[in-house]
């Protein structure tokens, strides 16, 4: 029976997504906000092996879809790794994988709370949900659109609200969630003096574990 500690309401999919660890939440931070995540699903499944004769089974923590390839994800904290425990499984859980043309990885909080991503993105998640007038959306993309010169957060919210400018930040953050701004996010925390501009492409392999792409 599985053991959920809280639940993820997930913009992506439209529901409540189940998690067991904190490490697993802050990975499900990464599956929604990454564009190219075209779908996910907790403990999708049990790979059945055998241990010392007898039958088992191992359900990984996540699937996701990523540019046309699946993964299977384990999400362990590294200090309970335990690889000469989870060997059989993981290597189930492997052969599975080839078998199917899907890539299996054990990622560990190291990996998913790398560099500035993680943190910046929950930042940008709190503004997911805010209604923003179409207008000011407008406003923003002909702004950065006729922009001659780079500019930051700052400068942004004050060509949008010279009195007040502090009042666009909603907007701003908004957008840079849906992609249309691009903040960058694995360097810093952003901040008003972050750089913003739009977002042309959007790199999935700087939001998601290193380790997935190796």
């Amino acid at each position: 029976m599985s053991r959920w500690i809280g639940k993820f309401p997930s913009l992506k999919l439209g529901r409540m997504v189940s998690y067991q660890s904190l490490i697993e939440r802050d990975f499900i931070y990464l599956l929604d906000f990454a564009p190219a995540v075209s779908k996910y699903c907790e403990q999708p499944f049990s790979i059945h092996y055998k241990e010392g004769g007898k039958e088992r089974q191992y359900t990984p923590d996540f699937s996701f879809a990523h540019r046309g390839q699946t993964y299977l994800i384990e999400c362990k904290h590294h200090q309970y790794m335990q690889p000469d425990k989870n060997k059989l499984k993981w290597e189930a859980a492997r052969r599975w994988g080839h078998a199917h043309g899907v890539v299996f990885c054990v990622l560990t909080e190291m990996m998913i709370r790398a560099g500035y991503s993680l943190e910046n993105i929950k930042l940008l998640t709190d503004y997911a949900r805010y209604a923003i007038d179409p207008a000011m959306k407008t406003a923003v993309l002909h702004i950065l659109t006729e922009a001659e010169t780079p500019m930051t957060v700052a400068d942004l919210m004050t060509k949008l609200s010279p009195d007040q400018p502090q009042a666009a930040i909603t907007a701003v953050l908004h957008l840079a969630y849906h992609h249309f701004l691009h903040i960058p996010l694995t360097d810093a925390p952003i901040t008003v003096a972050s750089p913003v501009a739009l977002n042309s492409v959007t790199d999935d392999k700087r939001i998601l574990p290193a380790a997935l792409f190796a």
